[in-house]
């Protein structure tokens, strides 16, 4: 199932544009000391995380940070990333004029010192109703059917299959949006509990000993973490993962070497994860 709601993100940061045409955009030069500033949070899930790295960083220069953010990240994020003063979810009522400026999140790395730890959020609560005997592998196997390139770096289920003979496997996604990434699978036994939001999320990863992910929010997430996690790259894959940056130190990424390999990625797998 291809579904292409690019759209969606188009529109997002049209209104972004229009509602913030009014308020100065930080340039990364002009001094913030005792400023608001507003960091607009872009994209998807993973990419709010990705550059919750910078948020320590930029408050560091004086100023008063609110994130405008996902109301599924909020309270991860306004309680456990050092750098934020404030959040407001992206479906309240907000007045950009409020704030002294702007900037929007994906314009941080360029305009702030890079940083190389990616372990930037400080939450270790685990899940109380996690137990077995088989060490325990969180697991996520697509995507939000919102991202483009969402049918690429989707992977069916059944590749995992394998792993339960060693492990109790976790399903860290909060629900299944590609009924046809199950075939094959129907006999696996995927153990899981009701995730509402990225704090239950983080609190069952944290009840992991190890992750394996797509390209989703859950491995920028395990990467924040520190959670030892291994990500599956699509080939054509966000360049970000390519850019010769170790951007989670607990991360270890396999790429596929041609477009839909997913037997040449877990014929891996099963070296490295050994």
């Amino acid at each position: 199932m291809i579904v292409d709601n690019s759209r969606l993100f188009r529109d997002a940061m049209e209104w972004y544009r229009a509602n913030y045409a009014h308020v100065p955009k930080w340039d990364g030069i002009g001094p913030l000391k005792d400023k608001r500033v507003i960091v607009y949070c872009e994209q998807g899930f993973g990419d709010c995380i990705h550059m919750a790295r910078y948020f320590h960083t930029l408050q560091q220069q004086g100023c008063h940070v609110t994130l405008h953010c996902p109301q599924e990240l909020e309270t991860l994020l306004a309680q456990h990333v050092p750098g934020v003063d404030r959040t407001i979810a992206k479906h309240q009522h907000i007045n950009p004029q409020e704030f002294d400026c702007h900037l929007p999140s994906f314009d941080l790395p360029f305009v702030l010192p890079v940083s190389p730890n990616g372990q930037c959020i400080n939450f270790r609560e685990t899940h109380p109703d996690i137990a077995g005997d088989k060490p325990r592998l969180g697991i996520a196997w697509e995507g939000s059917p919102h991202h483009p390139n969402n049918h690429k770096r989707c992977c069916p289920l059944k590749y995992f299959l394998p792993l339960q003979q060693s492990w109790s496997l976790y399903m860290l996604q909060p629900s299944v949006q590609d009924t046809d990434l199950l075939d094959g699978a129907e006999d696996m036994e995927l153990l899981g509990v009701e995730l509402n939001d990225f704090r239950d999320t983080a609190r069952l990863i944290n009840s992991m000993d190890a992750v394996i992910s797509v390209d989703t929010a859950v491995l920028h997430l395990a990467g924040a973490l520190g959670k030892r996690a291994i990500g599956l790259l699509a080939h054509d894959c966000d360049p970000r993962w390519l850019a010769g940056q170790t951007w989670y130190e607990s991360v270890f990424l396999l790429r596929q070497k041609e477009e839909y390999d997913w037997d040449g990625v877990f014929t891996e797998l099963s070296q490295v994860i050994r």
